[in-house]
């Protein structure tokens, strides 16, 4: 009888272990799919080397709110590339975590980055940071000075606040005083 339950234990685990491994390549194949169907590159035209993306990627750390986890940009980069079927459902979140992991797996940070900052939300029905940045300081995103790329940074932050200078400013000045506290070149 002991024998007979250890046997039936045994294949139970042995299913589980094929079930695990059978999800785990199905929503592979789902986040590659998703991917490759978005047409995701991660070819974005911004200067990775320009004082104006250092700054913007340096406020997008995890000190802030709302940007917890290992990798930020690549999960929001995976909720625009499963957007489509986002659902709420367990599936939906299993596959846009395997295309954020995908994602991490096949590009570095700074592209994952400058692609996001191509397409993000910065208020006033806009799309992108150098859309904004031709739109509010008549200049590429590449020229901004630091204390314009902090402005941006904070509407990446709030979009919202674009329509009110007041906001806009603190909120800049906060994001300044968490990510250079010591600079005053802002």
């Amino acid at each position: 009888m002991t024998r007979w339950i250890s046997y039936v234990t045994m294949c139970l685990i042995g299913l589980s272990v094929l079930a695990l491994f059978g999800a785990y390549c199905l929503f592979s194949s789902l986040a590659a799919t998703a991917i490759h169907d978005s047409g995701f590159t991660a070819e974005s035209e911004l200067s990775q080397s320009s004082d104006a993306f250092r700054i913007v990627n340096q406020s997008l750390g995890p000190k802030e709110a709302g940007m917890d986890g290992p990798h930020p940009v690549a999960d929001r980069l995976a909720l625009e590339i499963h957007s489509e079927q986002a659902t709420a459902g367990i599936g939906a979140h299993l596959t846009r975590l395997f295309i954020a992991r995908q994602l991490k797996q096949r590009f570095d940070t700074s592209e994952l980055t400058a692609e996001w900052l191509e397409h993000v939300y910065v208020g006033s029905g806009q799309y992108g940071v150098e859309t904004v940045s031709h739109d509010e300081f008549d200049k590429p995103f590449d020229e901004l000075t630091n204390k314009e790329a902090m402005l941006i940074a904070a509407l990446i932050k709030n979009p919202t606040i674009r329509t009110s200078p007041d906001r806009w400013k603190k909120e800049a000045t906060r994001l300044r005083e968490v990510y250079a506290p010591n600079r005053r070149d802002f």
